[in-house]
């Protein structure tokens, strides 16, 4: 009975979702960090220090793995938290993207993908891309704070080297 009625709500929410009018939200920010890749790399992949890289939101968090199908448990300054999951991991690429499992925020499909390339001597380019999609009331304030993130969370990283 557990999983039928799962599963009903489960349909419910995909029938409900399917009559909302959603918008793609798509936001992208790249940083160039004096530090090089391999190192830039260490730090993004390293989830149990996210509440380094992102303080303003970020309280703890809890991995579970490494690499591709980890899952990791963010619990939010708010008191609220969000459990995240590697679809994608290449680390001869330093190349990973990640979906949202369970959010509070007002939205649906999340992906992330982060990227970190050599750039120069002694420096990389540290891509973060998101997509989501969202009620069209909250397009605005989701890409506002999906940018804000990553900036934040990028500047932190150039911090990691005193920059």
């Amino acid at each position: 009975m557990k999983y039928f009625l799962n599963f009903i709500f489960t349909l419910i929410s995909l029938v409900t979702l399917s009559a909302q009018d959603l918008r793609v939200v798509e936001v992208e920010t790249n940083e160039i960090i004096s530090i090089d890749a391999e190192l830039s790399w260490n730090i993004v992949q390293d989830w149990a220090n996210l509440h380094k890289l992102a303080p303003q939101a970020v309280k703890s968090t809890t991995v579970d793995g490494h690499g591709i199908n980890s899952t990791w448990e963010i619990e939010l300054i708010n008191g609220g938290s969000i459990t995240e999951q590697m679809i994608y991991y290449d680390s001869s690429r330093r190349t990973m993207s990640y979906i949202m499992t369970d959010t509070p925020m007002p939205i649906e499909d999340y992906l992330a993908v982060i990227k970190v390339e050599p750039y120069g001597i002694k420096k990389s380019l540290v891509s973060f891309y998101t997509r989501c999609k969202t009620q069209k009331n909250n397009t605005e304030n989701i890409k506002n704070n999906f940018k804000e993130f990553q900036e934040i969370y990028l500047s932190n990283i150039k911090k990691q080297n005193n920059e």
